[in-house]
């Protein structure tokens, strides 16, 4: 009785694996003609629009002049109101965002625009305080240049007018001196002409 007993599951093994490739078979089958009907679709298909594309030619040569313009209004006219229609979602959009930011309901990306806002004003502030720091600086540094100046002027101006009036009467001094070696050389002049006269006169 123990050794009967595993008998029968060889047997349905036996079974199962002739209905498993039966199964396969019609699965490979079934692949096979529907790729095989979508080949066929897809050669006709192409075969169809071959066709359409050898009647139609002379008509779009012949229709061109009327075709061209027309196919190129109605793509701008689809492309502008494309645009439009992006432009308007997008501007309806942003009021909507601007008024629930006005109302305090924080939309989404709010946070990131206070951050900037605050680190764009603090920018600011700092430069307005480094503008007024140089501002300062410059108007200091003109003001010691200005006291420089007024102090270095006046002295040397004071000891070059004493230095003048040392030399300048220095030479007014020449003056008596040749006055008095004129009269000097005058007198003496004077008496020898006048005793040549005298001789003279005398003869």
């Amino acid at each position: 009785m123990a050794e009967q007993a595993p008998k029968p599951a060889p047997q349905r093994q036996t079974e199962s694996t002739p209905m498993m490739s039966s199964r396969q078979t019609m699965r490979a089958l079934a692949a096979a003609v529907i790729g095989a009907a979508l080949l066929v679709v897809s050669g006709l298909t192409l075969t169809t629009t071959v066709i359409c594309l050898v009647v139609a030619t002379p008509l779009l040569v012949i229709f061109s002049p009327v075709l061209v313009p027309g196919g190129l209004v109605m793509f701008f006219a689809t492309t502008g109101f494309l645009f439009a229609g992006v432009f308007a979602v997008a501007a309806l959009s942003a009021l909507s965002w601007i008024y629930e930011y006005v109302t305090g309901r924080h939309p989404p990306g709010s946070d990131q625009l206070d951050y900037a806002r605050t680190k764009m004003a603090n920018k600011a502030k700092e430069m307005r305080e480094r503008a007024k720091e140089y501002g300062q600086y410059v108007q200091n540094m003109t003001q010691e240049a200005a006291t420089a100046n007024q102090g270095t002027v006046p002295s040397k101006t004071k000891e070059a007018a004493p230095a003048n009036q040392g030399t300048v009467p220095s030479k007014t001094e020449a003056a008596p001196a040749n006055q008095g070696a004129v009269p000097s050389k005058t007198k003496e002049a004077a008496p020898a002409n006048q005793g040549t006269t005298t001789g003279q006169a005398s003869k």
